[in-house]
């Protein structure tokens, strides 16, 4: 049976995100796409150019995974305050509240666990701002300049 809590859980879609972890190493060489070589190794431009955008795709996508891991850490833990202050001031029956506080432990306990994932994760996202900064830096060197 689905209480309340849980139907407010899926219906808002904060239950629906599952966050999805990084990859678990944080050496630079292990974000690097498989078959990817130094480009001073003199591939040519195509073969360098398909590496570098698989490489900046897969960076994308980890950080847009953190970032959105991040926001459901945030909705949940907003989620867990309201829960929190309606057991506190609800003057309803004790086995609705009674409920409320299981799915509240509950709550609380992925907060923990998403927590510690994104703090997993955090030396991984350094590593990637660093790649991006390099590579900027790179372009910027030889006078190619982003777009804005």
């Amino acid at each position: 049976m689905t209480s309340r809590i849980q139907k407010s859980l899926n219906s808002s879609g904060l239950r629906e995100a599952p966050f999805v972890p990084l990859h678990e190493s944080v050496s630079p060489s292990k974000h690097l796409p498989p078959g990817f070589q130094d480009p001073s190794l003199k591939n040519p431009p195509d073969d360098d150019a398909s590496a570098l955008t698989s490489e900046l795709l897969s960076i994308q996508m980890d950080m847009k995974n953190f970032q959105q891991s991040k926001k459901q850490l945030w909705a949940w833990r907003k989620l867990r305050d309201v829960l929190r202050s309606w057991v506190q001031m609800s003057a309803e029956d004790e086995v609705e509240k009674r409920a409320v506080c299981e799915e509240l432990k509950e709550l609380e306990k992925r907060i923990e666990e998403l927590s510690a994932e994104l703090e997993k994760q955090k030396p991984t996202v350094r590593l990637h701002v660093e790649r991006i900064q390099h590579l900027q830096s790179a372009l910027n060197n030889t006078g190619v300049y982003p777009l804005h």
